[in-house]
């Protein structure tokens, strides 16, 4: 009777304290945040702060002068060092370089960004259909992206510059031939997920239930 009691406080305690360890976890990003490892921390930091300095950037492009005004004689004013009214200071004709990096900024964030979605758009799909069916088509488009992957991207680049010559309007036409370079990491990416996924267990049950694909 004393053991089975014994073993009766014993159950109860670890009962208990499984249910504090439970009541205790912590969930969400920032409420688990001091329970998470050093170097994961670290990455979420990192990547908050990378993100709200990218959103501010943003926010200055977009707001304020659409062009760079001259600010006098370029004779006068060449290089001139930063100050309160140039925080960057002047370049060799006179203009003020944070203005220059706003309007820069204001002209390449379009096509970057609509090559950032098209690329995905186009890299996902392919790699997800590639890693799920065996079939001649899935095996020549994975082909087609280890071709463009063995391709050297400054030969890509040089030969995008060389054709498009990069003015003005151009800018539509080489960001998106160069970031087609980048759409062979994505697709690898997406195709071993879909790899790993097509060989667990829920999936043969489904199969053998007489799921269809």
């Amino acid at each position: 009777s004393k053991l089975e009691a014994f073993d009766g406080d014993y159950s109860s305690r670890e009962g208990m304290a499984v249910q504090t360890k439970s009541e205790k976890a912590p969930s969400g990003l920032f409420t688990g945040l001091r329970h998470r490892p050093l170097f994961d921390r670290i990455l979420i930091v990192a990547g908050l702060s990378c993100g709200a300095l990218s959103l501010l950037f943003l926010l200055f492009c977009f707001f304020g002068e659409r062009s760079v005004k001259q600010t006098g004689n370029p004779l006068e004013l060449q290089f001139q060092a930063p100050s309160s009214t140039h925080w960057l200071g002047l370049d060799e004709d006179g203009q003020d370089i944070l203005d220059r990096i706003r309007v820069a900024g204001r002209m390449l964030t379009p096509p970057c960004l609509a090559t950032l979605v098209g690329v995905i758009l186009l890299a996902s799909p392919l790699g997800l259909l590639s890693g799920y069916y065996e079939t001649r088509t899935a095996r020549l488009v994975e082909r087609l992206f280890d071709v463009l992957d063995s391709v050297p991207k400054l030969v890509l680049v040089l030969l995008a510059i060389v054709v498009f010559e990069v003015r003005g309007a151009y800018l539509w036409k080489i960001i998106p031939f160069i970031g087609m370079t980048f759409a062979p990491a994505i697709f690898y990416q997406v195709r071993e997920g879909a790899l790993l996924l097509r060989q667990r267990l829920f999936v043969e049950r489904a199969r053998a239930l007489g799921c269809s694909e």
